[in-house]
């Protein structure tokens, strides 16, 4: 059973005497702060914990780690809720913008970074003294660029804010903060599968999140009665075949200084033994539903992409005439909220009692609905065992789950 847990802040975190054997005496060991969108860090932490990272202690939109270099590799390949696996270089002091500089410009941040590559920087928290995440940010930057100008005979790398070539962090509380290298750079909610987008999308990392909340077995039917583009039947599929969401994506650590031929090959192995853990064989049915052709066919070339169009029944129908497998099963879905594609109030009120009357008619499955709209339950018209807080975007919702 999955369940939320309170959020400690880094400063909590930092108090506690966490050091997890990785089972190799020899590597150093580093802090990693994983993060995730907020309602997901139960999921991101039954994660951890299920590669065997010990001790992961979970914050507020974070899981913190500890490991070596090859465990931060590692959750980079394997981590299907988490955003960004974050190394903390160092805490270094934010009493104010110059005792800021000063801290950083003393860290050997050539370690990750040569004058030819492209940075960002970026900033949360504050405190009275740097209270604008711009100024600090920029103030931050001026550091890294300075002590690289100095180390490179005035050479220095460029500023890149949309696709930069390493991300640094830096997380201030209070006169402290928590400056760190993004292992992984891009977001690893993005897969690299998806072609076509359908409107309202459901990322990635969220529909993995839905999928280990409802606890799904994994040898019962799957089904998403209104898949849009097929994230969560994708997702599903991915769980099912074990296929590693991070292997193919062009992850920071490559670029680093730092990434030596000893890493790479830490690297080629974890990829190796990611092969080969490949489920080959069947696997539990799993079924996607939508009215829109063109959404389906989307979600087809999606599934293509992602190597698991084989393993998915896509079917054309109305959720409102739903037809599945005799039980058990689980049903994961993600309806129109109304408000988030323009829907009519009137009209998504008729849908979600209509929606409703359809699903109880699953009988043997347990059904999981993720929705935006705060009147969603009234409108279902259906008792739900549990609500679970998520976040699709900046959108709170509902995520509820029903026996039939």
């Amino acid at each position: 059973m999955i369940t939320s847990s309170d959020a400690e802040s880094p400063e909590e975190q930092e108090n506690e005497d966490s050091s997890p054997e990785t089972g190799e005496e020899n590597l150093p060991e580093y802090e990693f702060l994983i993060t995730c969108a907020k309602g997901v860090e139960p999921m991101l932490g039954y994660e951890c914990d299920n590669l065997g990272f010990e001790d992961a202690r979970e914050g507020n939109g974070s899981v913190r780690i500890m490991g070596s270099f090859k465990d931060g590799m590692r959750a980079c390949m394997w981590l299907r809720t988490a955003n960004q696996v974050l190394m903390v270089l160092s805490r270094v002091d934010c009493t104010d913008a110059e005792t800021l500089y000063e801290s950083v410009t003393a860290l050997e941040v050539e370690q990750w970074i040569t004058p030819e590559m492209t940075l960002a920087v970026r900033v949360t928290g504050s405190n009275d003294a740097l209270r604008h995440t711009g100024f600090t940010g920029q103030k931050t930057k001026d550091a890294i660029v300075d002590r690289i100008r100095e180390k490179y005979e005035g050479l220095r790398p460029a500023v890149d804010k949309s696709k930069p070539d390493v991300i640094f962090h830096l997380h201030i509380s209070h006169n402290r903060g928590w400056f760190s290298v993004s292992l992984s750079g891009e977001s690893l909610h993005r897969r690299k599968y998806r072609f076509e987008k359908v409107e309202a999308p459901l990322k990635e990392s969220l529909a993995t999140a839905m999928l280990i909340r409802s606890e799904w077995d994994q040898q019962t039917t799957f089904a998403d009665p209104m898949c849009g583009s097929g994230t969560l039947p994708i997702e599903a599929a991915q769980i099912a075949r074990k296929r590693p969401p991070g292997m193919h994506q062009r992850h920071s650590f490559l670029k680093f200084p730092f990434f030596t031929e000893e890493h790479s090959a830490q690297w080629k192995t974890l990829c190796g033994e990611a092969v080969a853990g490949i489920v080959r064989g069947p696997i539990a049915p799993i079924i996607a539903i939508d009215w829109n052709r063109q959404a389906l066919e989307a979600a087809e070339q999606n599934a293509k992409s992602a190597m698991v169009l084989d393993d998915i029944d896509f079917r054309q129908g109305d959720v409102r005439e739903l037809q599945l497998p005799k039980g058990p099963g689980t049903l994961i879905t993600n309806p129109p909220y109304g408000k988030r594609i323009g829907t009519s109030e009137r009209s998504i009120s008729a849908f979600y009692k209509k929606l409703g009357d359809s699903l109880e008619k699953q009988r043997g499955y347990t059904a999981w609905v993720l929705s935006g709209n705060p009147d969603f339950a009234t409108l279902f018209q259906l008792r739900y065992e549990q609500k679970v807080t998520l976040f699709n975007g900046s959108i709170e919702c509902g995520f509820f789950q029903y026996n039939f």
